[in-house]
């Protein structure tokens, strides 16, 4: 193991601040985009959350945020899994209209508020979800639809 990364040869106080930032095994799911290494886009499999839990149970966090970088929920990164902008009145929102049920995001000034559209209703769920990270809002999707959102 590299020296380096390893929590007993550093600081406790910078462990406990990377460990914050670290997103965990549990808040992935299989199919979820992640930033790996290179900061390219990457799918996590059954193999990388074991390893994930694996260093987390060694408290490896300065390895784990290399490794795995969370997805800002952001426009662009929004329309690489299927959203579309759209614009309803004076708001802007992103949707995606492939599924039965419409669901969108509509940006607020830190965070995404959730809603749907099925038929002629809508219903829009303020203040209950902050969303930030792209794989967040894939789990969200498949919650609710039992559709994994992939990269277009």
């Amino acid at each position: 193991m590299d020296k380096s990364l390893n929590s007993k040869t550093i600081p406790k106080s910078l462990v406990a601040s990377v460990s914050k930032s670290v997103i965990s095994a549990k808040d992935f799911m299989i199919g979820n985009y992640y930033l790996d290494e290179d900061n390219n886009w990457a799918e996590m499999s059954g193999y990388n959350l074991w390893q994930l839990s694996v260093k987390e149970n060694h408290k490896s966090y300065l390895q784990i945020a290399k490794e795995y970088k969370p997805l800002i929920a952001n426009a662009e990164n929004l329309s690489k899994i299927g959203f579309e902008l759209f614009y309803d009145g004076n708001y802007k929102r992103y949707q995606i209209s492939e599924l039965e049920t419409i669901i969108y995001l509509r940006p607020s000034l830190d965070k995404w508020y959730f809603g749907f559209v099925n038929g002629e209703k809508e219903c829009e769920i303020n203040d209950c979800y902050e969303l930030e990270f792209i794989h967040q809002v894939q789990n969200l999707i498949f919650s609710l639809t039992k559709v994994s959102l992939t990269v277009c």
